[in-house]
């Protein structure tokens, strides 16, 4: 297969919806879809052409000679994510940033312990690291007005007791603005070179409108090509094993019928064998699939699409082959399998991520809010407001990094067991804690470290003999650092983004940063008491 890969860019958030959601809501996929995409080349080809009466059209849209893939999110390091394999697991409590991933589809049997699904929908496996990601949703309250009273409002027959809406209140879950996708055109080799050149042009110009909404304020994105037409593969994955066992993973959504043309919920041996045109056997305890329904909107026919089920996009389904001679796996990775393949469904790879643990990493993703926003000037009479709505964004940001530094340096070091918690006492954490609550809102850090100073010897021995994990030093010394020079903060929260909005920009002035260093204290010293809460202790005060 030759390939076109592109990026989307999403300077309005992106609303494709899911059917998922209360009646008064719609949400969005976390990935802009094959059918999206081919609708919106297919209509840039409309504009110059006859129609779908013109044979050129009817290659490049209705045949499975070119096939447009869904645009999933750009990992930091450039590569496209992929979907989450379901057979992936963590511990079920696990809130740790960098989890143990057990592979549930390679050793059925794996870890002890309590372990659920993998939440984040896409990974990325970066230097044999498992990154997971999850794109952030923008949420909006829209009201739908009657024109004439300009407000919502029911009326009641009192005849029938049936009621009438003029107007409601609904929601939009969508995408998020900034971020960046990666979307690939397969093209079939037997696709003419003046094919090729025509459905090239398509991907100009830049600008481009996808998914509802459009005149409320979303759908506006970027296109830019990464790419020009080359051979592509899917993650290559190992050989099989000598027993002939293969593990299939849904890159899409896969629409399979049964031989009775039923659309199923479960796949069994007898259907995949006819898809994979050889006798096989699906292995139950290293499969792991789900099933949700895929629609789509003809905006052409301005007409809905049926709904059909189809088994999730990172289902994983392992099987032996009886005949391994029979098997062609290149053949079933380039072709996919289902319906609706030149929608992007159907795209599959096997025997990928084919070790039991991976270290895992749950990671952001790179959002260009600065290129989308660059260009918006906010009058001098909103920008006070502005800067507050900057400034409780990057609160938000740095609430996140201290709590991932807590779960990373504190909670290690309070352990059930004599003599495994070698923190202070909580009489001694709260009067500190007192002295930096009062001292937070001026971010007077000076006052807080001549009372740290002035401790009696028995409290500060508390503090001395008190170590962060990772070989960060003891608490007190910690403390003093971070008191004398609050500046430091920043390093010990990996230097979060500011947050920019037009030409307004966070607040970032001495006092800030004082206000921050407290705040993470703050948080420190409260970790402890809160980690002894838990049911592995048995009072609130751990005493050496």
């Amino acid at each position: 297969m030759d390939v076109i890969a592109y990026t989307i860019t999403l300077e309005q958030p992106l609303l494709t919806t899911s059917l998922v959601g209360d009646p008064n809501s719609t949400v969005s996929y976390d990935y802009i879809p094959g059918s999206a995409l081919r609708g919106l080349f297919a209509s840039r080809f409309r504009e110059g052409a006859e129609g779908a009466d013109d044979a050129l059209f009817q290659r490049l849209f209705l045949s499975r000679q070119v096939r447009f893939l869904n645009a999933y999110p750009v990992a930091p390091n450039g590569t496209r994510c992929l979907p989450t394999p379901r057979g992936l697991q963590q511990e079920k409590h696990d809130s740790d940033e960098m989890p143990v991933l057990v592979n549930r589809g390679i050793d059925p049997t794996g870890l002890p312990g309590r372990w659920k699904t993998v939440s984040q929908s896409f990974c990325a496996l970066i230097h044999r690291r498992l990154h997971l990601f999850k794109p952030l949703r923008s949420v909006a309250i829209h009201v739908q007005r009657d024109r004439l009273k300009g407000k919502a409002w029911l009326q009641r027959n009192p005849e029938d007791d049936t009621e009438a809406r003029y107007g409601t209140v609904f929601r939009y879950e969508a995408l998020a603005a900034g971020y960046e996708f990666a979307a690939l055109i397969l093209i079939d080799p037997a696709v003419t070179s003046e094919d090729r050149i025509a459905l090239q042009r398509l991907l100009t110009p830049e600008t481009c409108w996808i998914g509802r909404s459009r005149s409320a304020g979303y759908g506006r994105a970027r296109l830019a090509v990464q790419m020009e037409p080359g051979t592509y593969a899917e993650p290559a994955g190992a050989a099989a094993s000598s027993d002939g066992i293969w593990s299939m993973t849904l890159l899409s959504p896969a629409i399979l019928r049964s031989p009775e043309g039923e659309d199923i919920q479960q796949v069994d041996d007898r259907t995949l064998s006819l898809y994979l045109k050889c006798p096989v056997t699906i292995i139950p305890e290293r499969t792991f699939t789900a099933v949700e329904m895929v629609g789509g909107f003809n905006r052409h026919w301005r007409l809905p699409v049926p709904q059909r089920r189809a088994l999730a996009m990172g289902s994983v389904i392992t099987f032996q082959v009886a005949e391994p001679n029979q098997f062609d796996p290149a053949e079933l990775e380039a072709n996919g399998i289902g319906d609706r393949r030149n929608e992007g469904f159907g795209r599959l790879t096997l025997n990928w991520l084919n070790e039991s643990t991976y270290p895992g990493e749950r990671s952001q993703l790179a959002a260009a809010r600065s290129d989308v926003q660059e260009d918006i000037s906010i009058p001098a009479a909103l920008q006070p407001f502005t800067r507050r709505i900057a400034n409780r964004v990057g609160d938000s940001r740095i609430d996140a990094a201290i709590i991932t530094f807590v779960q990373r340096y504190v909670w290690p070091q309070v352990q059930p067991g004599a003599g495994n918690d070698r923190m202070p006492t909580n009489s001694q954490l709260s009067h500190i804690q007192t002295l930096v609550r009062q001292a937070t809102f001026s971010g007077d850090t000076q006052s807080v470290l001549r009372a740290f100073l002035q401790l009696r010897d028995t409290a500060r021995f508390g503090f001395e003999r008190a170590r962060l994990a990772e070989n960060k030093g003891s608490l007190a010394d910690w403390l003093y650092r971070l008191l004398e020079q609050p500046s430091n903060v920043w390093v010990e929260l990996g230097k979060p983004e500011g947050v920019k909005i037009g030409n307004v920009g966070s607040t970032e002035d001495d006092r800030r940063t004082r206000q921050v260093a407290l705040r993470l204290i703050a948080a420190v010293l409260a970790a402890p008491g809160q980690r002894r809460k838990g049911p592995e202790f048995s009072s609130l005060e751990r005493r050496p």
